[in-house]
Formats: structure tokens, C-alpha cells, sequence
């Protein structure tokens, strides 16, 4: 007999029932990383996932007769992160002995007897392991399967999202989120967070959410302070009583205590035990995207050379990401009489290059005006065409030659959302256009979001 196990995958919030019960199912994780394969035999032996954070043990006489085998990495979705799930392959295949798997974790060991783990069904629902044992010393959770499928580890009692990000001034909700079984199995003595094990001697049904659980919130905090402040953000519970759920603003500059750890204190109907569920989350600033264009007629050639970024501001400083370095464009014209073989096609790297930042300045107004911007870019080269160019009255060849790269700096005032560049003595709102001889320079900052 299979016993169902119920209730919940996300706890209901305040005292809203959802009577509607049934088995949580989820799509199958997406595979990461690498494959890991291996065959195995009657001998039975070791395999160790890619990552080396999922040890399997086949005992001897788990198999018959040689067997392929593989294990890899997945999206976990338990956990909505990409860690501690994997798929074993072939998928139903069945041990006449059961085999060890073995799952590693990082960091505290706080809370460590929530850690379990479950197992996916080709349906995608899925099931919780029974006899699963954790060791705090080593760090990891033990259990036994006697079949192959997508197996997980999670926490029955986590806090949702487990980590996330958050622009400044900007709000994230938070939920405590708990696995338990149905109907309710009696947990060892008067402990009411413990979640009980299966029933008989089946794997038991994970489920969706169903009724408020039997244990309360205290306190929220952000980097230790009680409802956070200012400088770390804030912190509202959903009711002032008894919250399952609060928001986190976050503030108007990122924190130097960047990621800002958001925790919730729970604890059981008799008090009898409590718990620390944390989730860290990063504060991210105003991002600004940033595309630089230049457009060369110079020569028989028309060439298209451009780059972009993402400026992310932290208080008084920038730094740069998502560096994009695009392919410079051309139509590798013939000219003059000549046929040109143009010889670095692929080498190529144009003269608009970004490889990083060297410094910045933020300068806020003293009055109500706009915020300055400088940032000057790593020294970066670029380099030019080479071709070997066929005349009547012979060949010969043109060298590429590297040169500095564009842009070294930029400059820009913060108005509001728009942004107002300046550059070779030219200003324009959020774009800008300078046009030369046989040449054109083409600059976009826009604020991402609001």
C-alpha cells in the first residue's frame, strides 16, 4: 500500500485553507553540466557524479549481467536552484539490492535534520525517501534506492525563495515553505516542526499546499536586524500577529553587507523547539545598458564595429557587466580594379573593444540637479583589416595593424531616468550621433527598468 503524502510544498498564507489536495508534480529538471557514465555489473562498485556531490554505491549482487549507467546533474526543482538533483540512467531501472546514494552539502550545519531527500516519477510527481540519514561531520544526507530515476535533496522547512535579486527600492515577497505527509503520521514527542516520515514501507507522495500548519512565526530580520532599516532594507509581515509570509524593500543604495541575508524565526505550539530560516538576497543598483557603434568608410571597405555592457551602480562607484564584443560587419568589397582576398576574417576584432573598467566617478549634485557620470574603460586593442590584393600590375599585401580600441571613457548626467551623454563635444538624451568625415560614432545609454 502506498500511503499519500500530503500537504504542504508552500505553506498557505495567514489562515487561508486550500481544502484542494493532490500530488505535486513538477517538469523534469532541465540536465546540466556533464554525463557521468560508467558500467556496472554483479562486482557492484562506485560512481561519482561530475560535480562529486552524488556518490553512488552498488552493492554486490545489485546486478545481474553488465550494465550501462549514467548520472548527471539537473535543475533542481524541489529547491528552484541548480544544485543536489540529478538523473540516474536508465530511468526504471530496478536493483535486486538497493543501492547507497550518498548527497553532499555546503555550508552550516544549523537545521541540518530538515535535509531529506525525494524522487520523480516519469509523471513527474514526486515521492519522499524514507530512511534518510544525516551526518553534520561529513555534510552529507544518505539514502537507499532501488530503482533509477531523477533523484533531489531538499529541506522539508526552507524559506522561498531560497535566494534571489532585487533591484534597490524594490520589493520580493518571501514564504515559509514546508513538506510534510498525509494523513499525519505522529512526529517523535512534542516537536511539531519534525515532518514525518512515511507511513509503511512504501515511498510516500509529495503533495500540493493544504491547511495552516501547527507552528508560528517571531521574528523577520535582514543581516540581523529585527524588520531590517534603512541601510539594509525593510521587512513587513503579511499580518502582525502571525505571518507565514513578509515583504522585503530593499533599500535605495546596495548595502555594503551585500548579499542581505532575510530570516525568519519560527518556532513550534508548545515552543518547544526553534528554527532560523534564512534566504540571501542580493541587492543589485540602477543598471544602465550601454552600446557603442562606429561605422568606417574609410578605404574600399565599409566596416560595422560595436560593443555594449551593463553599467551596475553601488552607492558612489561602478562596475560593468555582460560585455558583449560584437563581430565587426562588412561587405569585403573589391575596389579600384583589384580583387582583394581579405585575410583575417575570422581574427578580426575591429577597433570598438570593451574589456573592462578601470575606474569610475559618481558625483551627485550638490543642488537638485542631475548625477555625473565618468567611467574610463580598461585600455583596450583592437585591429584592422589584412588582405592580399591581386592587380594587373601584380599582388601584394595589406597588413592588419593593431591598434588602440574605442571607447576609452565615457561621460554621462543621471536626469531622472533619461541619462544625458556627452562626448566629443557633443550632448544627446539617452542617444547620440557624431557623424565624421567618411565615418559615424553611434552612443545609447538607457536606464534598464525603473
Amino acid at each position: 500500500m502506498t500511503i499519500v503524502l500530503l500537504p504542504s510544498a508552500v505553506l498557505a498564507q495567514g489562515n487561508l485553507t486550500d481544502t484542494t489536495t493532490k500530488p505535486l508534480v513538477t517538469p523534469i529538471g532541465d540536465l546540466l553540466g556533464n554525463a557521468v557514465t560508467a558500467k556496472m555489473d554483479s562486482k557492484g562498485g562506485l560512481v561519482t557524479s561530475a560535480d562529486g556531490k552524488l556518490e553512488i554505491i552498488f552493492p554486490a549482487g545489485a546486478l545481474d549481467v553488465e550494465t550501462p549507467i549514467s548520472v548527471q546533474a539537473t535543475h533542481n526543482e524541489l529547491t528552484e536552484d541548480d544544485e543536489g538533483s540529478y538523473q540516474l540512467e536508465p530511468s526504471g531501472l530496478t536493483f535486486k539490492k538497493p543501492l547507497q546514494l550518498t548527497f553532499h552539502y555546503s555550508g552550516s550545519n544549523d537545521n541540518a535534520d530538515l535535509k531529506s531527500v525525494g524522487w520523480q516519477d516519469s509523471k513527474g510527481q514526486w515521492y519522499l525517501a524514507k530512511n534518510t540519514v544525516t551526518d553534520t561531520i561529513h555534510k552529507t544526507v544518505t539514502t537507499f534506492a532501488n530503482h533509477f530515476s531523477g533523484w533531489a535533496k531538499f529541506d522539508k522547512l526552507s524559506l522561498v525563495p531560497r535566494s534571489a535579486s532585487v533591484k534597490v527600492n524594490k520589493t520580493i515577497r518571501f514564504v515559509v515553505s514546508k513538506f510534510e505527509t498525509y494523513p499525519a503520521a505522529s512526529s517523535s514527542g512534542d516537536d511539531e516542526l519534525a515532518v514525518p516520515q512515511t507511513l509503511d514501507g512504501d515511498d510516500a507522495l509529495l503533495a500540493t499546499p493544504e491547511g495552516v500548519p501547527s507552528f508560528y512565526t517571531s521574528a523577520w530580520s535582514a543581516n540581523s536586524i529585527v524588520n531590517g532599516d534603512h541601510e539594509v532594507g525593510t521587512l513587513m509581515k503579511q499580518d502582525a500577529k502571525n505571518s507565514w509570509a513578509a515583504t522585503y524593500k530593499a533599500p535605495a543604495s546596495v548595502p555594503s553587507g551585500n548579499p542581505v541575508a532575510v530570516s525568519v524565526q519560527i518556532y513550534s505550539d508548545k515552543k518547544t523547539r526553534k528554527l532560523l530560516l534564512t534566504s540571501n538576497v542580493t541587492v543589485i543598483g540602477d543598471q544602465y545598458h550601454f552600446t557603442y557603434i562606429h561605422i568606417d568608410e574609410n578605404g574600399c571597405y565599409f566596416l560595422v564595429d560595436s560593443s555594449s555592457c551593463i553599467f551596475n551602480f553601488e552607492k558612489d562607484k561602478v562596475s560593468i557587466s555582460n560585455i558583449i564584443n560584437y563581430k565587426p560587419t562588412s561587405d569585403w568589397p573589391n575596389c579600384g580594379g583589384c580583387r582583394y582576398d581579405w585575410t583575417n576574417k575570422a581574427t578580426i576584432k575591429g577597433l570598438t573593444e570593451i574589456t573592462g573598467i578601470a575606474g569610475s566617478a559618481v558625483t551627485p549634485s550638490k543642488e537638485s540637479g542631475p548625477t555625473n557620470v565618468n567611467i574610463n574603460f580598461s585600455p583596450a586593442m583592437g585591429n584592422t583589416p589584412s588582405a592580399t590584393v591581386h592587380c594587373k600590375g601584380g599582388d601584394r599585401s595589406i597588413p592588419s595593424m593593431s591598434m588602440p580600441a574605442v571607447p576609452t571613457s565615457i561621460n554621462f548626467d543621471i536626469d531622472g531616468d533619461d541619462v544625458v551623454i556627452h562626448y566629443a563635444g557633443k550632448t544627446g538624451r539617452n542617444e547620440l550621433v557624431i557623424p565624421a568625415k567618411n565615418e559615424k560614432t553611434m552612443i545609447y545609454i538607457y536606464k534598464i527598468g525603473n
